[in-house]
């Protein structure tokens, strides 16, 4: 498991590549992040995971750019029987086949309460997830309408997993361990 996490700099690589984490396995990724870009020669390319096989994606976001050939997306590049849960990414995503948002490619899993900005992304499409624009991702509304855990409410629980705030982030959510 990686929780608590985060990554800043630039990956490259053949295949399965991630901003965070390059595959995961049977295993989770919580309450994390990734900001720098990935970029992949071959397959699975994502801003936070390259490839989740099996695994567990919650309370997450990328930021970096994704890139490759095959299997893109702005958080994850292929997911294989897994999940992702509110989750988003904003950076931009390119490529030729299997590109999207937040998934490029998603084989049998579960993508729920997850975003990406489609005007940052430059990608109107993806195998899971709702696009919003820019000014929607820095709205406290989508999410927490879509039940993330924010600080300073108790709807959604009480674990004050993120926090978001127009001077912050960029007006996007953060995770609230940042500061």
């Amino acid at each position: 498991s990686v929780n608590n996490s985060y990554a800043t700099g630039n990956v490259s690589g053949g295949g399965s590549v991630g901003g965070l984490v390059g595959q995961i396995n049977g295993g989770r990724v919580n309450n994390s992040y990734a900001t720098g870009k990935a970029n992949v020669t071959n397959v699975n390319a994502g801003g936070l995971v390259g490839s989740n096989l099996y695994g567990n994606i919650s309370n997450s976001f990328a930021t970096g750019n994704a890139s490759g050939p095959d299997n893109v997306g702005g958080l994850v590049g292929y997911l294989y029987n897994a999940s992702v849960n509110c989750s988003y990414s904003s950076g931009n995503v390119s490529g030729s086949t299997d590109i999207g948002g937040l998934i490029g490619s998603n084989d049998n899993s579960i993508v729920s309460n997850s975003f990406w900005d489609t005007q940052t992304s430059g990608k109107g499409t993806s195998s899971g997830g709702t696009s919003k624009t820019t000014a929607e991702m820095k709205d406290f509304l989508t999410f927490f309408n879509a039940g993330w855990d924010f600080i300073c409410e108790s709807t959604n629980g009480t674990a004050d997993i993120w926090g978001i705030n127009s001077s912050e982030h960029n007006g996007y959510p953060f995770l609230w361990w940042q500061g």
